[in-house]
């Protein structure tokens, strides 16, 4: 397993891999707050385990200060082949 941190801005994607959730994580959040000092409005945020569905979830969606829309979100992956 690989945890995706995957940040969308106006539309365009930009997906980055880690090996420990943990770096993930500090670094969606580390980008957040440069991104909120910036002028980006947070909208919603989900933070918590999704028991029902067995996974964590870490969502932030909002606008920039030019009124584009952004998320910034970390998901599981696995390979497959």
């Amino acid at each position: 397993m690989f945890i995706i941190y995957t940040k969308e801005i106006g539309g365009r994607a930009f997906a980055r891999y880690y090996k420990n959730w943990e770096n993930a994580r500090k670094e969606l959040e580390s980008e957040l707050e440069i991104y909120v000092s910036m002028g980006f409005q947070i909208k919603h945020k989900i933070d918590r385990m999704n028991t029902g569905k067995g996974f964590y979830e870490l969502e932030v969606t909002g606008t920039t200060c030019d009124g584009e829309d952004f998320a910034l979100y970390l998901s599981e992956g696995y390979f497959q082949d």
